[in-house]
């Protein structure tokens, strides 16, 4: 889903009233200045709801006076963009993971599988569409990846079938703390 340029001055002009909202003394952008903006944001790739997150990076960060450019408040985005993936969950991350490959086997692109899979992954609006044929092939595949997973590598398999045919079971073999023995005052003593 490509973002029209009336989405860019809606995202420019709801980005310059955040602005506003924090600065009182913030001027009121002219046509030009709007327009000018919604080019930048074009260029950035980023969306409405980053570039938000942007301004208030931005107000967070800087000292009283800021002024903001279009460059500062992409670059605010683009920080806070990153530390929410960097701050994903773990079951996120790899569901993020395997979207994006399943995506990619699909054939989508590299770059539409990752914005679709970082998208998923944030709990945000996807910006690519899928039919209702691909949105089923996608589950399918990320029910057959999670089957796979939860399967032993082939190369331990062998022990697995001994583990299971002594009454250990795999899960509890790998996932069990070992105990230790502790010294007693009984044997330091002996």
């Amino acid at each position: 889903m490509t973002t029209t340029p009336d989405q860019h001055l809606e995202t420019a002009h709801e980005v310059l009233k955040r602005c506003s909202g924090y600065d009182l003394w913030f001027p009121t952008p002219s046509q030009t200045a709007i327009v000018a903006w919604a080019n930048a944001f074009a260029q950035s790739g980023l969306g409405r709801e980053d570039l938000i997150a942007g301004v208030d990076r931005a107000y967070q960060a800087e000292p009283p006076g800021f002024r903001p450019l279009p460059a500062s408040i992409i670059s605010y985005a683009k920080a806070a963009y990153y530390e929410a993936l960097r701050n994903l969950t773990d079951d996120r991350r790899r569901l993020m993971d395997e979207t994006n490959y399943a995506l990619q086997d699909l054939g989508y692109s590299t770059n539409d599988a990752h914005r679709y899979s970082r998208a998923v992954a944030l709990g945000r609006r996807t910006p690519v569409r899928l039919t209702e044929e691909q949105a089923d092939e996608l589950r399918a595949r990320l029910a057959r990846t999670s089957r796979q997973l939860e399967q032993p590598p082939r190369h331990l398999q062998p022990l697995w079938n001994i583990l299971a045919e002594i009454g250990q079971g795999p899960q509890k073999a790998f996932n069990s703390t070992p105990e230790i023995d502790h010294p007693t005052e009984e044997t330091d003593a002996a």
